[in-house]
């Protein structure tokens, strides 16, 4: 996994919180163990930009990382060939993959927020009177 984070100047005032996944590739990858088991690794890259209402930067977050995906060896084909050939993926697996990486991807994007004294890059529940 890679994290970069970059704070450029101070928040001051309204800020514009944009976020972005992308899924950048899907590789076949092996697991070694008693029988090696073809696997598709999906990579991913989750980036937060902090602008003000003029679209001036002040603070970035790059999430790359990885969801692995097991399944019959078919399956993994499949997929892997449909990638190869279009650079798509089955729209349900495709939600999958992504709503997983992006669950990863909002709690470490908190964190780092937190500890470079960044607005949160997700809404977070409030209790209001």
């Amino acid at each position: 996994m890679k994290i970069n984070v970059e704070k450029k100047k101070g928040i001051d005032g309204k800020v514009n919180i944009n976020n972005d996944l992308v899924l950048k590739d899907v590789v076949e990858r092996q697991i070694a163990g008693k029988n090696k088991q073809s696997i598709a690794d999906f990579l991913f890259s989750f980036t937060v930009q902090y602008l003000t209402e003029e679209k001036t930067p002040l603070a970035s977050i790059l999430l790359e990382g990885e969801i692995v995906y097991v399944e019959e060896a078919v399956k993994i084909r499949e997929i892997l060939d449909g990638w190869k050939k279009n650079k798509t993926v089955q729209k349900e697996l495709l939600r999958e993959v992504m709503n997983t990486a992006m669950m990863k991807c909002n709690v470490e994007g908190i964190v780092l927020s937190k500890e470079m004294n960044l607005p949160p890059p997700v809404g977070l529940p409030q209790i209001k009177e």
